[in-house]
């Protein structure tokens, strides 16, 4: 199932990553997508997105977002700028917890099917 608003993707993904999800993640990219999360890494493309959210899934055992209001969200016809931020506790595989604050810019498009997906998600620490 996808999303029909930009707004939308946000709710689904965050059920998808509380799922510990990769590929149900990944379904909100386009396939040529660029996900950058620096200074961790980057990753082109839905395979590679896949590849990259197993790693950090592996590396976890949780990750809880709470997101600030309000998102910012501008829709121009097909395209959408979808701006907020967060801050995500990590409880990593050996106990270790951590809390980011992260900035998070989206470039989304609706597709012909009329679901829309990620151009470009980048996120940065605050």
């Amino acid at each position: 199932m996808g999303a029909t608003t930009p707004d939308e993707m946000i709710g689904l993904m965050d059920a998808a990553f509380h799922a510990k999800d990769a590929e149900a993640i990944a379904e909100f990219y386009e396939d040529d997508a660029i996900f950058a999360n620096p200074p961790m890494w980057t990753a082109v493309g839905r395979s590679e997105i896949i590849e990259r959210l197993n790693e950090l899934f592996e590396a976890t055992s949780a990750i809880d977002v709470a997101y600030d209001p309000p998102a910012t969200s501008v829709v121009v016809g097909d395209y959408a700028f979808v701006h907020y931020t967060s801050l995500t506790r990590v409880s990593l595989a050996d106990g270790t917890e951590q809390e980011l604050r992260t900035r998070t810019t989206t470039i989304a498009h609706r597709g012909a099917d009329g679901e829309w997906r990620f151009i470009l998600d980048h996120n940065s620490g605050l």
